[in-house]
């Protein structure tokens, strides 16, 4: 895999799970990071966590209010996930939200190819991240259960899917979603013990 020294990248949703590890991940390859996330003081955390473990300073806890100029090439990544590809009780708006942000990927890409960028989206099936053991204590050992490939989802498995995203290699990849759920989806059968979610659960995602 390609680094990313001299390169910069924003992420957003970064103090925790799948973002934190985006963070770590383009931090340890070169890149200068900025992190964007809706509680300041968790953002900071996430920033001096990855500073101390890098022992450097290229990543910053704030996030950029004016894009660089669009005629820079670049690399746009959307975060979808599959319950905007499959339904899922109590969480209607959630994955309408998720839907959207396919076709977002497709919108994105056919209006900035021309400046040398892409736009792409990774939909991650159940991920082992704290807010879903949060969810579910038990949540590995149930997804692992109704997942093809025999193994619940780990924030490295969407790591990889980013890093390849935003790597020279995939320069000629754009209005995609990349699908990352063991084959899950190939049928999306539940866990016969998952728990009743919430009706605020998608407020928790």
């Amino acid at each position: 895999m390609s680094t990313f020294s001299g390169k910069a990248v924003l992420i957003t949703g970064a103090g925790t799970g799948i973002g934190y590890a985006l963070c770590q991940a383009f931090a340890s390859a070169g890149a200068t990071v900025a992190l964007n996330e809706i509680d300041p003081a968790l953002c900071q955390r996430a920033a001096q966590q990855i500073n101390g473990t890098l022992g450097v300073e290229l990543v910053h806890p704030y996030a950029a209010r004016i894009m660089i100029d669009a005629h820079i090439p670049g690399r746009i990544i959307l975060m979808s996930s599959v319950t905007g590809i499959q339904a899922h009780v109590n969480l209607s708006v959630y994955g309408i939200t998720k839907a959207g942000i396919r076709m977002m990927a497709k919108t994105i890409a056919l209006e900035v190819g021309k400046y040398g960028i892409t736009a792409n989206a990774i939909s991650p099936g159940a991920t082992l991240t704290e807010r879903t053991l949060q969810d579910d204590p038990n949540f590995e050992r149930n997804w692992a259960s109704v997942t093809p490939n025999g193994r619940v989802g780990y924030v490295e498995d969407i790591v990889a899917a980013a890093l390849y995203l935003a790597s020279p290699e995939a320069r000629h990849v754009t209005g995609q979603t990349l699908v990352v759920d063991g084959g899950w989806t190939l049928q999306s059968p539940l866990p016969p013990e998952l728990p009743d979610l919430p009706a605020y659960s998608s407020q928790l995602r």
